[in-house]
């Protein structure tokens, strides 16, 4: 699955009806919809029933992005399914912490 040049998704069915996905990108506007895209097709499409969204290749993260891994994890909930992100690294584990979404989107609570 891919969308703007800077933006790829790797799809790993791991069974249970849990999906993950792998991020490669730079999220930032310019990708929020193909990835908001992506997320909703795994949860109405496929119905997982627990997302995992992989960002250890992901090596920018700006608030629109961190908007786009909140709205899915609404998504989710709204659908039953269990939503988290795993694996960020660098700058955006630092993005994520000062802002408070970390620990929201790793399955802390809301």
């Amino acid at each position: 699955m891919t969308g703007p040049a800077s933006f790829s998704v790797t799809k790993h069915i791991l069974g249970g009806g849990v999906v993950r996905l792998a991020l490669e990108a730079e999220i930032d506007m310019s990708c929020i919809e193909a990835l908001a895209a992506v997320i909703l097709q795994v949860l109405t499409i496929d119905r997982a029933a627990a997302l995992i969204i992989d960002l250890d290749a992901v090596t920018f993260l700006d608030a629109t992005g961190i908007t786009a891994l909140i709205d899915g994890r609404r998504r989710a909930a709204e659908l039953g399914a269990t939503y988290r992100i795993s694996n960020p690294q660098g700058l955006v584990r630092r993005v994520l912490d000062v802002t408070g979404t970390l620990d929201i989107l790793s399955g802390g609570p809301a």
